[in-house]
């Protein structure tokens, strides 16, 4: 329900080869490639994609290390409010700062079409 010059930014779970028993954890029961949600979108008349680039490439690995190998997390570990840090606190500054940077990173790359697989995918849009 996007009217004309509006705009449509979307933040989607990528790469489905990576769903885990986290994603069905926090309800995320569903992971999209970009081809698929490119396809979903042209579907909609007159919305164009402005910009789109994975993000959190430094993730990737370890999620896919966990996916891979045979590790499992205790369910009382599977909660989005774990992290023990405050924030303050120097781990958490140097966490935010690396994940902010590995976005502006993938956006200045996505500019130039050059796609590094990452956790998530960002897609904006206008409606014409």
């Amino acid at each position: 329900h996007v009217r004309g010059g509006g705009f449509l930014f979307l933040t989607l779970p990528a790469c489905t080869a990576l769903t885990s028993d986290h994603d069905v954890f926090v309800n995320s029961l569903r992971r999209y490639d970009r081809k698929y949600i490119n396809g979903v979108l042209e579907k909609v008349p007159e919305l164009r994609i402005l910009k789109e680039h994975y993000f959190y490439s430094t993730l990737f690995p370890v999620r896919l290390a966990q996916r891979v190998l045979p590790v499992s997390v205790p369910d009382e570990r599977q909660t989005i409010n774990c992290w023990k840090y405050g924030k303050k606190h120097p781990i958490t500054k140097t966490a935010k700062a690396v994940l902010n940077a590995d976005y502006r990173l993938n956006s200045l790359l996505g500019d130039v079409r050059l796609d590094v697989p990452g956790l998530s995918l960002f897609i904006a849009c206008k409606k014409i």
